[in-house]
């Protein structure tokens, strides 16, 4: 909260990294107005804390779009999945109506990534140097021409690009996988809003065993690759380590309650 009470304005979905760089001193001016926003924007959602309380309107985002953690490449880097299947965009903006309605729990769900990660509340990594980066592969089997249209595109710039304001620089390298031809004119519309440094960090591609070559190429062993695109690991749902999560509070709270 600002000193006069008022929130601070929010993020603006461009990207992070400007275009044309300021000069040195605004650099520096801009990064710490940014990391103070992303910051008071985390505070004022309880984000970190939320990972372990019950939360309806969590459990009902990810019922409609979830995500999954599989296995690691091999610097250590975490594999996140989720599949345009899993996605039921229509009864998520029957829910959710203001645009820091949706940040706000998908912000839930990306402050899980980060436990899980070992970068934040419980969760630790056993190495000296901690992974700040994951990996995150999308699905895009069963895409229509349905998902290009004007207020998908928004839910997804949304969820997908303006999120990433929050948690900058955090993905190693994005995978659109089994991506039809259809798909290349919904990238066509979103790529416009992505920044070219995160576009670097983007490949397209097809499915079967010419994708296991290509996760392969990039360090990516099958044993870590979903088993639905012919890897070897089943995965673990954000939700069900939120419930893990959840569960362990609540008997810390009960045993300190009873001393």
């Amino acid at each position: 909260m600002g000193r006069e009470g008022k929130p601070p304005p929010p993020l603006s979905s461009a990207p992070l990294h400007p275009p044309h760089p300021p000069p040195p001193q605004d650099r520096v001016g801009e990064t710490v107005r940014r990391v103070n926003q992303i910051a008071a924007f985390k505070q004022k959602h309880r984000l970190q804390e939320r990972t372990s309380l019950p939360d309806a309107a969590v459990d009902y985002f990810h019922a409609n779009w979830a995500t999954r953690a599989y296995g690691a490449d091999a610097h250590g880097h975490v594999v996140f999945c989720e599949r345009l299947e899993w996605y039921d965009v229509p009864r998520l903006m029957g829910r959710f109506t203001e645009d820091e309605q949706w940040l706000a729990t998908r912000g839930v769900l990306c402050e899980a990534m980060e436990r899980i990660k070992g970068n934040a509340g419980e969760g630790k990594n056993d190495s000296l140097n901690p992974i700040y980066k994951h990996i995150h592969i999308l699905d895009l089997s069963g895409i229509t021409m349905s998902h290009a249209s004007a207020d998908v595109r928004n839910v997804i710039k949304k969820v997908v690009i303006e999120m990433g304001n929050y948690y900058p620089d955090s993905m190693y390298k994005l995978f659109f996988v089994n991506a039809p031809f259809v798909f290349r004119a919904v990238w066509g519309l979103i790529s416009p809003f992505v920044h070219p440094a995160t576009k670097e960090k983007i490949s397209i591609c097809g499915g079967g065993s010419a994708l296991l070559s290509e996760l392969s190429r990039h360090n990516i062993p099958a044993s870590a690759v979903p088993d639905f695109l012919g890897g070897g690991h089943k995965g673990v749902a954000l939700m069900d380590k939120l419930d893990e999560w959840r569960e362990e509070r609540r008997k810390n709270e009960t045993e300190a309650a009873a001393k």
